[in-house]
């Protein structure tokens, strides 16, 4: 098995150690990495998800904060990969791996959700809708930019 580690800005990939079969660099690009990648170990930030996913790739989700914790529960609860604790022990981490790697299941549901995901990327429905939702609050508001407040009363 080869692993493949990407640090990002926050580490100097030449201050960790890896065994001969691990790679650490500060970024790579996901499309040349996912190409290659039987299993995605990951904080669940969207990107990611979504690139791997697109990718037709399992993933382990270790969510940290943000929207993680959510984009992990989407992925698991389409079968498409596995959430723990980012807390998680060596062990548990790697049972998790093990499981993504035999278990033909969790590649095909990603296989299935990176079909829909391509889909709509590729036909910019989104993005059009997007656009369309954004210039229509522009309108509403006049030239007041709005960010999707929502007053604290319709919170109640």
């Amino acid at each position: 098995m080869r692993g493949y580690v990407t640090t990002g800005p926050a580490i100097d990939p030449a201050a960790l150690t890896a065994p001969g079969n691990v790679e650490i660099v500060a970024t790579a690009p996901h499309s040349h990495v996912l190409a290659h990648a039987n299993a995605v170990i990951t904080h669940a930030g969207h990107g990611t998800v979504v690139r791997a996913l697109a990718a037709g790739v399992p993933i382990l989700a270790l969510p940290h904060g943000r929207d993680q914790a959510d984009n992990a529960v989407r992925v698991s609860t389409r079968g498409a990969g596995i959430t723990l604790s980012r807390k998680a022990s060596p062990r548990k981490i790697a049972t998790a791996t093990q499981r993504l790697l035999t278990n033909v299941g969790y590649r095909e549901a990603a296989a299935r959700l990176g079909v829909t995901i391509r889909r709509d990327a590729q036909a910019g429905d989104l993005i059009a809708e997007l656009e369309e939702a954004g210039s229509a609050r522009t309108e509403a508001v006049g030239t007041t930019r709005c960010m999707g407040a929502v007053p604290a009363a319709r919170l109640g």
